[in-house]
């Protein structure tokens, strides 16, 4: 059986008292912060340390952001908490980095560019 560095029911159990609370359990805090750091070592690849220190902090940000957003009501005792938190921290992760990485896209090309090809 697979060791899980944070269990699903845990991580529901403290959601549920810091939305009673109004504010994350410290414990709380600190099982994002093992899942942050589990998806940012071993799932994500970075070119540089920067960048996923950086990524890890957006993740973080996100997740103080929208975790009243969960609700644990919504399926009863289906409820995935861990899989809210997760998407919460790829999202902030990815958020974070295209805000470094900017894609560059045009959407017109210039008149000049056009007779510079002629």
């Amino acid at each position: 059986m697979k060791n899980h560095y944070v269990k699903n029911a845990d991580l529901l159990r403290e959601l549920k008292i810091s939305k009673d609370r109004g504010a994350l359990t410290m414990t709380a805090i600190e099982m994002c912060m093992k899942m942050n750091t589990e998806i940012h070592t071993k799932k994500l690849r970075y070119v540089n340390q920067e960048d996923r220190e950086d990524c890890m902090a957006g993740a973080i940000a996100d997740v103080f952001a929208y975790w009243t957003n969960f609700n644990p009501e919504y399926n009863g005792d289906q409820t995935n908490a861990f899989a809210y938190i997760t998407q919460i921290l790829k999202n902030g992760s990815a958020k974070s980095y295209n805000k470094m990485h900017p894609k560059a896209m045009k959407k017109s090309i210039s008149i000049d560019t056009l007779f510079d090809m002629v």
